[in-house]
């Protein structure tokens, strides 16, 4: 890829996503721009690039489409449910009756799928009616698209433990699809983490914000997190991704475990 189309691409992927394409991801980019070019018949990259260029609005949804990284799990860093499990169950005991989460960087499903699981065993053994809304987004149509249909290869739902497959995900052709139950707690939406504040008004009782901040730069991650602390009410859980950080995490929040952080009330 040429050096001037690499610089081009860089900008205006950060301007739109707040992702960072760093010196040296040439190759990488080059790729998965590579079926975009397949698709539109066009004969290299600096083609691409005018086509980009003359139809920002449309073809931006499909460049960020193939550039962002969908790599997840079901129940990955298992010991975050372990505390978010903790702390929704103290939140129904102290008499609350309504939940609001958000997975932030929701890809294809995965995490709120897991949340959605991790919520509902919880508010059954509360034993009592609660309101429940879990909101997930991401700033790819395409993930979006798999996580709302709910479907997944039988591979895919090994790490789900068997007391939740059993009771939340349901058998469909060569796959397994996840129940109506665990579906109508989710809301999906695309949003993009690179615009805080964010159009939510909260207030939430936990924010998953995992494994997208390393893409970001200091000032975007300051804010992101700053305009979470909004979001939460007071004692809300703020969840990142164990290779990440928090900006002014002493200022807003408590480390209460390994990347999870509560706000000071």
């Amino acid at each position: 890829m040429k050096t001037e189309v690499f610089e081009a691409l860089r900008e205006i992927v950060y301007d739109n996503s707040g992702i960072l394409l760093r010196e040296g991801k040439e190759s990488m980019v080059s790729s998965r721009i590579a079926q975009r070019l397949r698709a539109l018949k066009l004969s290299d990259e600096s083609a691409y690039l005018d086509y980009l260029r003359a139809d920002l609005a449309t073809e931006l949804v499909q460049l960020l489409d193939v550039i962002s990284t969908n790599v997840t799990n079901f129940f990955r860093e298992p010991e975050h449910f372990d505390s978010v499990a903790q702390h929704l169950s103290e939140t129904l005991a102290g008499g609350q009756s309504r939940l609001r989460l958000w997975s932030a960087a929701s890809s294809t499903g995965e995490e709120p799928y897991s949340l959605s699981m991790t919520v509902l065993d919880v508010v059954e053994k509360h034993k009592k009616p609660v309101d429940v809304k879990i909101l997930a987004t991401d700033i790819s149509t395409r993930v979006l698209e798999t996580a709302s249909n709910g479907f997944y290869e039988a591979s895919k739902i090994d790490p789900i433990p068997d007391k939740y497959k059993q009771r939340y995900m349901e058998v469909e052709g060569e796959g397994y699809r996840a129940t109506p139950k665990l579906r109508e707690q989710l809301v999906f939406k695309r949003l993009n983490l690179s615009k805080p504040p964010f159009p939510m008004k909260g207030p939430m009782d936990v924010v998953m914000c995992r494994n997208v901040m390393i893409y970001f730069d200091e000032a975007l991650r300051a804010a992101i997190v700053t305009d979470c602390h909004r979001l939460l009410r007071p004692g809300g859980l703020l969840v990142v991704g164990k290779s990440e950080s928090i900006v002014n995490a002493n200022e807003q929040y408590s480390r209460v475990a390994p990347s999870v952080y509560r706000k000071r009330e």
